[in-house]
Parts: structure tokens; sequence; C-alpha cells
């Protein structure tokens, strides 16, 4: 062509009546970092379908990590098992079998389940709490100039201490914000969390002193 006119950049400004007043923590992040994709699902409705035969994926391998990790710290509250390496073990057959994944999967997933195993069980050992919470919702409300905006979060876990200090803990397995993304806000997802936790926003934890915002990785993999 003899002249090339580049489209400008998609600048949405949708009415205000149309702009979301509520927000999970996750999205908090991504309306930083790109916000036309929480325009495109939050006011267009824009939801992209799977591909027909979805293969599974790494976001089935943590959704089934997670699952096994709250039934395991669920059980081991009311009672630490004898034999916790095959308590945990136990479970994740459970959630195999549930899942009904292929063969080749349970080949690939049932190792690195059993190499985390006697490391969750340490971990959990290690890390005294008189109370702990799995998979707990909250939110807390916040004054802004068009209103209350409600902002929400599901957390991985949240031990209570002796003095009723919490400590809230994100399990990823992929790889987890470094600590200079946290202390910058480059990823969000876990201080807000926080801020919800301190605002007495989940229930059951009360509120009160945060002690410690923690990442795990639970790879399964040669560093378990």
């Amino acid at each position: 062509p003899r002249a090339r006119r580049p489209e400008r950049r998609p600048a949405p400004v949708p009415p205000l009546a149309a702009r979301p007043r509520r927000l999970p923590v996750t999205r908090i992040e991504r309306l930083k970092d790109n916000p036309y994709a929480v325009y495109a699902e939050r006011i267009l409705r824009l939801y992209p379908l799977e591909p027909l035969d979805q293969e599974a994926d790494a976001a089935d391998w943590g959704s089934l990590v997670h699952e096994v990790a709250k039934d395991f710290v669920s059980d081991w509250m009311k009672a630490r098992p004898a034999e916790p390496e095959a308590a945990f073990m136990h479970l994740a057959e459970r959630h195999l079998a549930a899942r009904a994944a292929r063969p080749g999967l349970v080949a690939l997933w049932r190792p690195r389940l059993a190499t985390l195993a006697p490391w969750f069980a340490e971990h959990l050992a290690e890390t005294a709490a008189r109370r702990r919470l799995m998979e707990v919702s909250g939110s807390a409300e916040f004054p802004g100039p068009a209103g209350i905006f409600t902002l929400t979060a599901r957390a991985d876990r949240i031990d209570i201490g002796a003095d009723g200090t919490l400590t809230l803990f994100d399990y990823k397995t992929g790889t987890p914000p470094s600590a200079r993304a946290v202390r910058e806000g480059d990823a969000l997802q876990l201080p807000l969390s926080g801020l919800i936790a301190k605002a007495g926003g989940f229930a059951d934890a009360g509120g009160g002193a945060i002690g410690a915002l923690s990442y795990v990785k639970l790879s399964g993999g040669p560093e378990p």
C-alpha cells in the first residue's frame, strides 16, 4: 500500500454504570497489566470456549494437587496420621480415580505426588498453627469515588497462630512470583488477600495482624 494507517490501540471507556463494582484479587493483577482483557470478560462477557477433546494440562495438575493438599491438611487437623506419607497417597489415589485421567497421565502424576508426600508432611509438621483453614472465601469493601468496591478472594490456606496472627499460603504448582515482584506490586494476588484478611474479611479467621504471606511451590519434581 502507498500509505499505512495503523489502527489506534483499543481504549474502551465504558460508562460508569457498566463497570464492575466487584472483582476477585486474581483480576486486579490482570486489570493492571491488561485492562482490555478485563473489559472483554467483565463488560462484553466474552469467554473463550475450550477446544473439543481438550487434553489434560498444567491446570488439571494444579487442581489435583490443590485438592489433595486441602483434604490432607483437613485430615491432619482432625488427627495427625501415624503414617502421613501413606495417608497423603491414599487421598491422591482417590482423587486420581475420581478424575478418570488417562493411564498415561496417572503414570506421570502418581510418582510426582509420591515425591510430594513426605515433603508436604514435613512442611505441615514444621509450621505450627492453632488452627488451619483451607480454601476459604473472603471479601472486603472499599469506598471509591463511584461508591463501594468489593474485593473478593479465595485463600488456599490460612494458618492462625496461638496469638491470633494470620499466615496466608498460596500453593503454586508452577513458578511462584519473586519477592521483588511482590514488593514492587507486580504480583498482587497474595498481598491483596492479606489486605482482606487484615480487614477481617475471612469470617472464620477473624481480623488481625498478618504474620507472613507465603508461597509454597508444589512441583513434585526432583525438588518436591
